[in-house]
């Protein structure tokens, strides 16, 4: 808030790759043609340096220059492929290569702009389409993430009820033999033979609960 009461203007924060300081003051300029007070700029002036700020992902927007000495900033791009970026990066060149435009779109470049026929406006146009996009894109990943978490939880619930249903009916049926089968043991109107037969029927269940059970504890182990 500024001393009238006036709610500031976010600041956008944008790291600008160049190995040429003067084109660096450059594009500074243009950004303060724009909007004195709303872009802190930061500027990076080698490859390694770049790769290693860019990476810390802090910055709203990333403006890097085709030429960087024995790299470019197509090998920046690249190199953040193996890499979860998710902020933009604008690529600037004083070429006008048509090959350099569709190889930056397709490494992921937000937008390629050429040098000489940069302004004030182009710039800052392109910056404020540049990160909507990359805030719309991250928006829509998280909504997706979103889904796909919502549908493993189900599918989990779902296979956790099919389990516990399938392991009550394992659990019961050899209880139910076992509790019934000795109730009729207990008759006496049954011979020693059928009352041996109950008993030999009772041992099975007993076996076969005591085996459901051991499986349960090892999946509880998994």
């Amino acid at each position: 808030m500024n001393d009238n009461g006036v709610v500031g203007i976010k600041k956008i924060k944008v790291v600008i790759v160049d190995d040429d300081y003067e084109d660096f003051l450059l594009t500074k300029e243009l950004l303060s043609g724009v909007h004195p007070a709303q872009y802190e700029t930061l500027w990076m002036s080698d490859f390694s340096g770049a790769m290693a700020e860019i990476k810390k992902q802090e910055a709203d927007v990333y403006l890097i220059d085709y030429n960087l000495g024995v790299k470019t900033g197509l090998d920046i791009l690249r190199d953040l492929k193996s890499f979860q970026f998710c902020r933009p990066m604008i690529l600037l060149t004083g070429m006008s290569d048509r090959e350099i435009d569709l190889a930056a779109m397709d490494e992921g470049a937000s937008d390629f702009l050429r040098k000489n026929q940069l302004s004030a406006e182009i710039l800052e146009r392109s910056i404020r389409y540049s990160i909507k996009g990359a805030d719309d894109l991250m928006r829509i990943k998280s909504a997706e993430k979103a889904n796909i978490q919502k549908e493993i939880a189900e599918a989990a619930n779902l296979a956790k009820s099919r389990f516990l249903a399938n392991m009550s009916h394992e659990i019961r049926t050899p209880l139910t033999a076992m509790l019934g089968f000795t109730e009729l043991a207990k008759d006496p109107c049954h011979s020693s033979e059928e009352r041996a037969e109950f008993l030999e029927i009772i041992k099975r269940s007993g076996d076969h609960l005591l085996s459901v059970i051991n499986d349960i504890l090892d999946l509880a182990k998994v």
